[in-house]
């Protein structure tokens, strides 16, 4: 039997350079797939994909960035999306590659509907927010800092997510809030539903302690006001901001704590200010009568002043009086 026609070498060394050119070509097709496994919580999309999932049925959040994505702002991308992972917030996170180079296009639809076709590489990441029942066609651009607490908060102030951190409790966290915007004559019953409903939450032990302090906090509002939470808040962002004479888990305690007290910033930071505007807006009383007599020897500086140049202007003129006195007297010819 004739032996079989072959086309190059067939001998052990040319087989092992096939499995490592075949290793090698596996590698490459699969660097995309590595990339997004990488990135839990991310979901990539293209040209094809995108509007299979931004449809308006869901909120989604998209970041349209380079290829390969790193950097500061692709590691804060990574971590929130597995913090809304983690919290199971009704949100979509998503990711498409952009590129507009005259010899490498990517993705070039997507760029041209959301107008990214003029930004070149150093001018991305950009962040949209598509809005459930929204338009498709018109999203939400981020234009915040690219800190994970900031981009954070704008998703909970655009969505219904409650994105909390950590000692932060969603169900005591919206009677929080509703509390600091209560009336003071209404906090006390605010507080009564909060504590049936810590009584009715499951929660494991580490959440039932921030319950805890959230009702706490809600006891010593109603008693203390703003001024509690004014300086409360203060005192524990001192004690953060000197780390070395804390011990590590104090530290955690205390960190927690303000995430708890945060909810009551708004009311606590605005009510204070008041007072004092007000003392800085009192000017004195300009007519007479017992109002008039009131500020007594506390005069202000303008006052003070006002009043010197009142008690200057009869010297001065009386000093201009008595030149014209002074040069009439020798001019009276001597009597004869």
């Amino acid at each position: 039997m004739p032996p079989r026609a072959t086309l190059g070498r067939t001998g052990p060394r040319a087989r092992r350079g096939a499995r490592a050119f075949g290793r090698l070509f596996a590698l490459v097709a699969a660097l995309p797939v590595a990339a997004s496994l990488q990135d839990p919580g991310i979901v990539y999309l293209d040209d094809l994909t995108f509007d299979k999932v931004v449809n308006g049925r869901d909120d989604v959040l998209v970041r349209f960035d380079r290829e390969y994505p790193w950097g500061d702002a692709h590691e804060m991308y990574r971590q929130l999306a597995a913090a809304l992972g983690d919290a199971d917030a009704p949100l979509t996170v998503a990711g498409v590659a952009v590129s507009n180079s005259d010899d490498y296009l990517l993705n070039p639809r997507l760029a041209r509907r959301y107008n990214l076709s003029a930004l070149g590489d150093d001018e991305l990441p950009v962040f949209r927010l598509f809005l459930r029942h929204g338009d498709p066609r018109a999203p939400i651009a981020y234009g915040g800092e690219l800190k994970m607490d900031e981009m954070s908060g704008w998703l909970v102030a655009h969505t219904s997510i409650f994105l909390g951190k950590r000692g932060q409790i969603e169900e005591l966290d919206a009677t929080a809030k509703r509390m600091a915007a209560a009336p003071k004559h209404g906090r006390a019953a605010l507080l009564a539903e909060a504590r049936a409903e810590a009584r009715n939450l499951t929660l494991p032990v580490q959440q039932r302690e921030y319950a805890d302090y959230y009702l706490k906090a809600m006891g010593l509002f109603v008693e203390g006001g703003e001024a509690y939470l004014a300086k409360e808040m203060a005192r524990l962002t001192r004690l953060l901001s000197n780390p070395l004479s804390v011990p590590a888990a104090k530290l955690e305690v205390f960190q927690w704590r303000l995430n708890v007290l945060s909810s009551f910033v708004p009311l606590a930071t605005a009510k204070p200010a008041k007072p004092k505007r007000r003392a800085r807006a009192k000017p004195p009383a300009g007519g007479g009568g017992a109002t008039a007599a009131k500020p007594g020897p506390a005069k202000t500086k303008a006052a003070g002043a006002a009043a010197k140049a009142q008690k200057q202007q009869p010297r001065q003129q009386k000093g201009q009086q008595r030149p014209p006195q002074q040069q009439q007297e020798p001019q009276q010819p001597p009597p004869q």
